[in-house]
């Protein structure tokens, strides 16, 4: 089986979007900037709703199927927890938390979308798991993660925070 180039002009335009939004999502993350509590939502509402999109096909495939993405999203809670423990949390003097973004699950996620987008044919090949379900489980995985992580590090920066005596 020969392995076939992907240009950009064999892609279709949903497709483009998908890699337009992949690549603004990598570029918020190589920065270290201030952050509010509620922009900390603003990242895992938006991949939930991409995420949400590729994974509703399959939650309606049967009840292993969902209690496997379930078991994904379960493993990429604790995960999201020990991603979390390794980065540091810093408050201003204004009370602002700051804090540079985790390239690393952004690049999982994504190279899990382009998989479920254009990898199929090889996953399918293997033939252990429908291809779709074990993408899926990987995306709830990283959504997970996410989430989790963000929760934990607004948790860590109200500790911070309480603890320099800066009220809100």
């Amino acid at each position: 089986m020969l392995m076939e180039t992907l240009t950009l002009s064999d892609l279709n335009a949903n497709d483009q979007s998908y890699l337009f939004f992949i690549a603004l999502i990598l570029l918020l993350q190589l920065r270290e900037r201030r952050v509010t509590w509620w922009s900390l939502m603003i990242m895992p509402a938006f991949m939930l709703i991409i995420t949400g999109g590729l994974v509703f096909a399959e939650l309606s495939s049967g009840i292993v199927n969902l209690l496997l993405i379930a078991v994904g999203m379960a493993i990429g809670l604790g995960l999201g927890v020990l991603i979390a423990t390794r980065i540091a949390v810093k408050v201003d003097e204004r009370g602002r938390m700051v804090l540079k973004g985790s390239t690393a699950a952004v690049l999982i996620w994504v190279a899990i979308i382009l998989l479920k987008i254009y990898g199929k044919s090889t996953l399918a090949s293997f033939g252990f798991i429908d291809v779709g379900v074990l993408t899926t489980i990987f995306l709830a995985m990283t959504l997970g993660a996410m989430v989790s992580r963000r929760a934990y590090l607004y948790w860590q920066y109200r500790k911070k925070k309480a603890i320099a005596g800066i009220k809100a």
